[in-house]
């Protein structure tokens, strides 16, 4: 097996791009699940590649003219700095089911990364930072994905694993009906909403005559509703606004739920979005409402307890008017309080995502 390492090499890029797509054809879950272009992340004008002090290398692995996989090492300053210990991460995996060539690949990866840029800890798999692609799905493979799911085939997880990473931790996505399993959460959430609402509280979607300030809100609330998560690292508002736009495609304005004070302040968020039927099986199964991101204004401190159960109430009644009801609570780090918002008679999880971290030192 031939290992080629580089840093940008249109020709390299490509063929990775090429054998991903080919890896997965047949799969309609990684069809509906993947991002198809991953073009930008080969782009030297791409943001990670820009800020002082990252590095990378790419590796390709072939023989002769038939590519077997690739994995990606990254290190991020900023993430090191924020961890207060050197760490890095490995990405872009995608292997044939070949345990020795991803061995092989994942270990000449990690060396660059102990010997290049002196980590002691490696996270995989993770694209650049948590703000992009990260994790491995290790549950729930029968289940149909929804847009922006981690989603891999079912032997990635072990070729990590036999590598010498250990799960670092793991994430649960879980799916109910309104009118079934969810029907007393939903009254509750209601309930607290029609509460709220009583005390001058507003729940609406982004006012698009003042979008950049808007989304500008937005951005600075989701950095302070995420500042407690794994690798967490301030996100400037020229990369959230890309982040946005390579998303556009599946979010909906009115699926953005604001709930504001009296003084126009936002006290919370939600985003949700619409997951339609994939390609294969199209009008087979019906929509459903994934509740994909959410956090409070931790500047209203208790003064606004509940509003992530009233704010869940108002998009749920958003997806029920569109005629959906199975509604998807996404992809929620275990001991995340939010988990109790489909209520304690909500199905075990459906799905199971994890990070994996190696030390190296």
């Amino acid at each position: 097996m031939e290992l080629i390492g580089y840093d940008f090499d249109n020709g390299l890029s490509e063929a990775y791009a090429r054998f991903r797509a080919d890896l997965h054809a047949r799969d309609e879950n990684w069809r509906r699940a993947a991002r198809k272009d991953i073009s930008a992340d080969f782009d030297p004008q791409h943001a990670f590649y820009r800020r002082d002090g990252n590095r990378h290398r790419h590796f390709l692995a072939r023989v002769g003219d038939r590519v077997l996989g690739h994995v990606s090492a990254f290190f991020s300053e900023r993430l090191s700095r924020q961890l207060g210990v050197r760490v890095g991460c490995i990405g872009q995996f995608e292997f044939v089911e070949d345990r020795a060539a991803s061995r092989e690949a994942i270990a000449t990866a990690c060396s660059w990364l102990e010997e290049i840029c002196n980590v002691s800890k490696i996270w995989g798999p993770m694209n650049f930072e948590i703000w992009h692609e990260y994790r491995f799905k290790t549950r729930g493979f029968g289940n149909r994905t929804f847009a922006h799911e981690p989603y891999n085939p079912e032997y990635y997880p072990s070729h990590f694993a036999e590598a010498g990473f250990r799960p670092l931790q793991a994430w649960h996505s879980f799916e109910g009906r309104l009118d079934g399993d969810l029907r007393a959460a939903h009254a509750k959430a209601v309930r607290r909403r029609s509460d709220f609402a009583a005390k001058g509280m507003r729940f609406d979607g982004l006012d698009f005559a003042r979008l950049p300030e808007e989304l500008a809100a937005l951005h600075q609330l989701i950095q302070s509703a995420l500042k407690d998560f794994l690798g967490f690292v301030p996100l400037s508002l020229e990369e959230f606004l890309e982040s946005m736009a390579a998303r556009r495609g599946n979010f909906d304005p009115e699926l953005v739920v604001l709930a504001r004070d009296a003084e126009s302040r936002i006290a919370g968020f939600a985003i949700g979005f619409v997951d339609v039927p994939g390609d294969f099986r199209q009008g087979a199964e019906a929509p459903r409402g994934v509740c994909y991101l959410g956090g409070a204004n931790p500047e209203f401190g208790r003064d606004i307890a509940g509003i992530g159960t009233a704010i869940f109430g108002e998009l749920s009644e958003r997806f029920r008017a569109r005629g959906i009801t199975t509604l998807v609570q996404a992809i929620v780090a275990e001991g995340n309080k939010s988990r109790g918002l489909f209520g304690a008679s909500s199905p075990a999880p459906v799905s199971e995502y994890v990070l994996f971290e190696k030390d190296v030192r």
